[in-house]
C-alpha cells in the first residue's frame, strides 16, 4: 500500500529509459494485494480507456471471475451495463453499446460505473492500480483519471501512474495533476555516475574501468536503459536504440531538422546567431523551428546566454550517424567557419576537430597547434599532447604550420610526459634526435640535447650526462638561452641525485652568468637554491645564508617557477630541520589563486608530498590526511607516485597497515625508475618500516641492504641514516625473538647479518651519523643506532635511549621521541625495580605516540604488561581545579621539573642527578625550555617562570 494511504495515487515521471517501469515491477512484487495492471499506447488516442480495458479484464481474471461478480453484485444496476460498453461480455442482451457515445449524461454514469466497481472489489479483497505510460493516454482515460482522483471519489485501491515527463499530450494533465491533493509526485532522476557504474558491473559481471565508466556515462548522462543498451552492445549505438531514438523526430519540419543536425555535429550549445548562420536561414525560421523543437522536448532548456542543444548525447548521435557523410562533412566546415569568424583563441580546439571531420587537414594543422598552446597554458597536459600528437600526425601531408618540427616534437613530449607517459615522451625525443637534430638550428639543437638528457638520465646516468654535456657545448658557443641553462641545472640535478658533486660550484656559476645577461629572476632563485643547498651539504653555512640573502630580494612573477621554487625551498628546510617552515611555505604556494584548478600538476604533486612529509614529521596525521587522502583516491601512476607513497606512510600511522601494503605494491614498480638516489632511502625506509610493524621485514631488509650497499659510495650516504637505523631495528627485532626462542643459531645469524650492516656504514664514503648540516637528523639517527646495537647484544641501555629520545625532542619529532622512550621503559623494566623511573617514561611516549596508531598500541601493550596506568590518577583537589598554565608555553611534564631546578639555582649536573638523567640530556632539556619560553638565559626562565606561575607554590614563596 502507499504511505499516503489507501486512496493514494503515486505519479512517477521521468525521462524514457529512467527505470520507471521497474519501478512499478519492483513495486508490484513486494505490494500485498492484486495488482490490476493497464497500459497506454502510442496510438491510445483511437482507442478510448485502453488502460481501464485493461484492468476490467485482470479484475475479470481473479478468482476465476467470482472477485468481479461479486463487486457488480455489490453495485447498482446501471454499472454492468455501463461497463458493458468497454467489457461486452458483460452485456446480457443483445444491444450493444459503443464506447464513443456522446451522450454526456451516459458519460457520467460509465466514468462512475468504473469507480464503483472498484470500490466494490476493494472491499471485498486488497487491490492496487497501475496506470503505465499515461503520456501516450487518450483523453477519455485522463478524464477517468481525473474523476476517480477528485475528492470524495476514493475507490479504497491505491494507484500507481507513470509518465514521461517531455511527452504530450500528457504534459498539460501533468501539470493539473500537481493540484490533486490525492496525487503524490515522484520524479526520478538519472543515475549519478557512481550509480551507473554500479549498474555497468552488474551488467558485465566484474567493476567497470574508470574509461568505461566515463565514456558511457557522458554519453547516456545516467539514463538506465540507454546504458543497458550500450553495454550490451559493446559500446556501440546499436540500430535499435537508434530508431528508437530517431523515431522522436519523425514529425518534425524541414528547418528544424537542419538544426537538429547542426546541434548534432557541433556536439556542444549552440546559440542562435550561430545556428542561423550555419543554416543559412532566417532568424524568425529558426526561432520557430526551435520553439517546437522545445514543445517536442528534443531540446534541453535554454542556457542563461541562449545557447541549444540536444536533449541526449546520443539523440546527437543517432541523428549524426543518419545524416550522408557528404551532408556530415559540410555542417562541420560551416560550424568550423562560423567558429572561426569569431577570432577567439578559446575556439581553437573546437575549430581543430571540425576541420579534421571535414576532411581539411591543412586548414586543421594550424588551428590544431594554437589549440595544443592553448592547453598548455591551461597546464592541461593530456590535452595539449592529444593535439601535439594530431600534429605529428598531420606534418608531412600540409603546409607549412608555422612551427619547426623540432619545437612540436619537444612541446609533444613535455606534455607527454606531463600527462604521465614518461615512455612515449623519451620515444618521442629519440625520433627527434635521430629525425631532426642534425638539421635544427644550434639553439634548438641546444634545447633537443637539454631534454633527451634528461629523460636518459631517468634509466641511465652516464647516458644522461652524455646528453646533457653536449648540449651545454653547444650552448657555450651562443649566447646564452633558457635552454643552455636549463642543461647546466639538469646536469646539476643528474650529479646531485646520484651523490656526485664534482664541478658543481662550476655550474652554478656559469648559471648565474647566464640568467643574469637573461635577465631570468626565476631560473636565478632556482641556481641560488642549488647553491644554498650544496653549501649546506658541504659545511658552508655562510655561503648558504648569502645565497638565500639574495634569493629573497629576487620577485618572480610567474606561477609555475614560483611552484618549482616551492617545491625546492620546502625540501631544503625539511632538510634543515625547519619543519614548520616547509609547512607554511609548501601551504602558500599550494593555495595561490591563479593556479585554481590546476591540481593535477605534477608539480603540485610534487609539492604536497613536501608539506605532507614536515606534518607527518610533526605528529600532524591529520592534516597530513586532510592533504594526500583525496589526491590518492585512484591508482599510482608516473607523476603520482610521490603522493601515493606519502600516502602509505600516513596510513601506517593511522594503522591501516593492509592498505598501506596494497599501495606500496602498486608503488614499487616505480621507486627505482623515477626517484633520486638521494630519495630512495626514504622509500626504502619507508617500506622497511611497514613491514617491521607486519612483523614480516625478510624482503624489505634485502631491498635496503641493495640500496645502503648503492650508496656508501656517495654523498647520498647522510640520507640513509634512517634507513640504516630501521634496518638494525629489524634485526634487533629478530635477535629478540631468537633470544625468546632460545635459538641461538639463529641469534648468531642475526648479529652476523647486523655485523655485515655495520660494516657498510663504517666503509662508506661519508659516517651517515657524522652530525651533518644536511638533514639534520643524522646525528638524531645515530643516537637510535647505537641504542638499538644494545637490542642486538641483549642488553639493558635505558640511557641510551633517554639520550635518543632527547635528541629527536631537540628536533620537534615526537613519533621518533616516543619510540624511543618506548624502548627506554622496555629497558627499564628489564631492571630491578625499575618500574619506577618507567613509569614517567612511558607516559611521555603515550602522549608523544599519539596519531600513531601502532606505537600507541606498542606503547598501551607494554604498559599494560607492567601494570602501568598511563594517565597519573588524580588527587583529591584541595582547592578549585585550575587549568595548568605549564601547557602555555608547550612545556612537557619533565622540562616542568627542569624548570624548578633551573630557577632554584641548579646546574646542569646538578639537575641530572637529582632527576636521574644525563648532563647531556639535562642541557638539551634547558636549551628546550629556553626556546620554548623566548629567553636567552637560565635567570630570564626563571623570572619568565615565575610571573607566569609556573613554578611550586613553596618556591615561589
Amino acid at each position: 500500500m502507499l504511505a499516503g494511504g489507501p486512496d493514494a495515487a503515486l505519479l512517477v515521471v521521468g525521462e524514457a529509459g529512467v527505470g520507471k517501469s521497474r519501478l512499478v515491477a519492483a513495486a508490484t512484487d513486494t505490494v500485498r494485494a492484486d495488482v490490476l495492471m493497464g497500459g497506454c499506447l502510442p496510438l491510445s488516442e483511437g482507442r478510448p480507456f485502453l488502460p481501464i480495458v485493461d484492468v476490467l479484464r485482470g479484475m475479470a481474471d481473479l478468482d476465476g471471475g467470482q472477485l468481479l461478480k461479486a463487486a457488480l453484485a455489490d453495485c447498482a444496476e446501471f454499472v454492468r451495463t455501463e461497463l458493458a460498453r468497454l467489457l461486452p461480455e458483460l452485456e446480457e442482451t443483445s444491444e450493444r453499446r459503443t464506447a464513443g457515445a456522446d451522450d454526456e449524461w451516459r458519460r457520467q454514469r460509465l466514468l462512475d460505473a468504473v469507480r464503483q466497481v472498484l470500490r466494490a472489489a476493494a472491499s471485498l479483497q486488497p487491490l492496487a492500480v497501475v496506470i503505465e505510460d499515461v503520456h501516450w493516454a487518450d483523453r477519455s482515460t485522463l478524464e477517468l483519471l481525473d474523476y476517480m482522483l477528485a475528492p470524495s471519489h476514493e475507490t479504497g485501491a491505491p494507484m500507481l501512474i507513470t509518465s514521461r515527463a517531455e511527452e504530450t499530450p500528457a504534459t498539460g494533465w501533468l501539470e493539473r495533476a500537481q493540484r490533486i491533493p490525492r496525487i503524490k509526485r515522484l520524479d526520478l532522476a538519472p543515475l549519478t555516475r557512481d550509480e551507473t557504474a554500479d549498474q555497468i558491473e552488474l551488467l558485465i559481471g566484474e567493476r567497470p574501468t574508470r574509461e568505461l565508466v566515463d565514456q558511457t556515462y557522458s554519453r547516456t548522462e545516467g539514463n538506465a536503459f540507454f546504458t543497458e543498451q550500450l553495454v550490451s552492445a559493446g559500446g556501440t549505438l546499436s540500430t535499435g536504440l537508434g530508431t528508437l531514438l530517431l523515431s522522436r523526430t519523425a514529425e518534425v519540419g524541414e528547418t528544424g531538422r537542419e538544426l537538429l543536425e547542426v546541434l548534432a555535429v557541433a556536439a556542444q550549445p549552440v546559440d542562435e546567431p550561430a545556428l542561423v548562420q550555419v543554416c543559412g536561414r532566417t532568424t524568425s525560421e529558426v526561432r520557430g523551428a526551435l520553439r517546437d523543437l522545445l514543445f517536442r522536448r528534443l531540446l534541453r532548456a535554454p542556457e542563461p546566454h541562449g545557447r541549444h542543444q540536444l536533449r541526449h548525447a546520443l539523440l546527437g548521435e543517432a541523428i549524426s550517424d543518419d545524416m550522408l557523410p557528404g551532408a556530415r562533412r559540410d555542417v562541420h566546415l560551416s560550424l568550423a567557419r562560423m567558429l572561426a569568424d569569431r577570432d577567439d583563441p578559446a575556439l581553437a580546439a573546437r575549430i581543430a576537430e571540425h576541420l579534421a571531420a571535414a576532411g581539411r587537414p591543412g586548414a586543421e594543422l594550424r588551428w590544431r597547434v594554437a589549440a595544443a598552446r592553448q592547453a598548455e597554458a591551461a597546464l592541461a597536459a593530456t590535452v595539449a599532447f592529444a593535439h601535439w600528437q594530431r600534429v605529428l600526425d598531420l606534418w608531412d601531408d600540409t603546409a607549412d604550420a608555422g612551427i619547426e618540427l623540432a619545437d612540436v616534437y619537444l612541446h609533444a613530449a613535455t606534455t607527454a610526459e606531463g600527462a604521465g607517459h614518461q615512455p612515449a615522451a623519451a620515444a618521442l625525443l629519440e625520433e627527434a634526435l635521430a629525425r631532426v637534430a642534425a638539421t635544427a638550428r644550434p639553439e634548438t639543437q641546444v634545447r633537443l640535447y637539454c631534454e633527451v638528457g634528461r629523460s636518459r638520465g631517468i634509466q641511465s646516468m652516464e647516458a644522461g650526462l652524455a646528453a646533457l654535456g653536449t648540449a651545454i657545448r653547444i650552448g657555450e658557443q651562443l649566447p646564452p638561452s633558457p635552454a643552455y641553462v636549463q642543461a647546466l641545472i639538469h646536469y646539476m640535478h643528474l650529479l646531485d641525485s646520484n651523490g656526485r658533486l664534482e664541478d658543481y660550484l662550476d655550474l652554478i656559476t656559469k648559471g648565474l652568468a647566464a640568467v643574469r645577461q637573461l635577465d631570468d629572476p626565476g631560473d636565478e632563485k632556482i641556481l641560488l637554491l642549488y647553491w644554498a643547498h650544496t653549501a649546506l651539504r658541504t659545511g658552508h653555512r655562510d655561503d648558504a645564508d648569502e645565497a638565500l640573502r639574495r634569493l629573497s630580494q629576487i620577485h618572480v612573477d610567474d606561477p609555475i617557477t614560483d611552484i618549482v621554487i616551492a617545491v625546492m625551498l620546502t625540501d631544503l628546510l625539511e632538510q634543515s630541520g625547519d619543519l614548520a617552515g616547509a609547512v607554511e611555505v609548501g601551504r602558500q604556494a599550494l593555495a595561490r589563486p591563479d593556479l585554481d584548478g590546476q591540481s593535477d600538476w605534477a608539480g603540485f604533486q610534487m609539492l604536497r608530498g613536501n608539506v605532507c612529509g614536515p606534518l607527518v614529521e610533526l605528529g600532524d596525521i591529520d592534516s597530513a590526511a586532510a592533504l594526500i587522502d583525496p589526491v590518492t583516491a585512484g591508482e599510482p601512476d608516473w607523476d603520482t607516485s610521490v603522493l601515493h607513497l606519502n600516502r602509505i606512510a600516513v596510513d601506517l600511522l593511522r594503522g591501516r597497515l593492509s592498505e598501506a601494503a596494497r599501495r606500496w605494491t602498486d608503488c614499487a614498480p616505480f621507486v627505482d625508475v623515477l626517484f633520486d638516489k638521494a630519495a630512495i632511502p626514504w622509500c626504502r625506509m619507508l617500506c622497511l618500516e611497514l613491514a617491521v610493524w607486519r612483523t614480516d621485514p625478510d624482503e624489505a631488509l634485502a631491498a635496503a641492504l641493495t640500496t645502503l650497499a648503492d650508496v656508501a659510495d656517495t654523498h647520498v650516504n647522510p640520507w640513509a641514516a634512517g634507513l640504516y637505523t630501521m634496518t638494525l631495528r629489524a634485526y634487533a627485532d629478530r635477535a629478540e625473538l631468537a633470544r625468546a626462542a632460545g635459538n641461538a643459531q639463529r641469534l648468531r645469524a642475526v648479529r652476523a647479518a647486523a655485523a655485515r650492516l655495520d660494516d657498510i656504514r663504517t666503509q662508506a664514503r661519508i659516517d651517515p651519523f657524522a652530525p651533518q648540516l644536511l638533514p639534520v637528523t643524522c646525528a638524531a639517527h645515530g643516537r637510535s643506532w647505537r641504542a638499538e646495537w644494545s637490542r642486538v647484544r641483549g642488553e639493558s641501555d635505558a640511557a641510551g635511549w633517554e639520550q635518543a629520545a632527547g635528541a629527536w625532542d631537540e628536533l620537534g619529532r615526537p613519533h621518533r621521541a616516543a619510540y624511543a622512550r618506548w624502548r627506554q621503559a622496555e629497558a627499564l623494566l628489564a631492571l630491578p625495580y625499575g618500574r619506577g623511573a618507567a613509569t614517567p617514561v612511558l607516559r611521555e611516549a603515550a602522549v608523544q605516540a599519539e596519531q600513531h596508531v601502532p606505537l600507541s598500541n606498542a606503547v598501551r601493550d607494554l604498559a599494560r604488561r607492567a601494570r602501568i596506568e598511563l594517565t597519573e590518577p588524580d588527587a583529591p583537589p584541595t582547592e578549585p581545579a585550575v587549568e595548568p598554565p605549564v601547557r602555555t608555553f608547550g612545556l612537557t611534564d619533565r622540562e616542568q621539573a627542569v624548570l624548578q631546578l633551573v630557577a632554584e639555582g641548579k646546574t646542569n649536573g646538578q639537575i641530572g642527578a637529582t632527576l636521574f638523567i644525563s648532563t647531556k640530556t639535562a642541557s638539551v632539556h634547558v636549551s628546550n625550555i629556553l626556546r620554548k619560553l623566548d629567553v636567552s638565559t637560565r635567570v630570564q626562565a626563571a623570572t619568565v617562570a615565575e610571573r607566569a606561575g609556573l613554578l611550586d607554590a613553596s618556591e615561589r614563596r
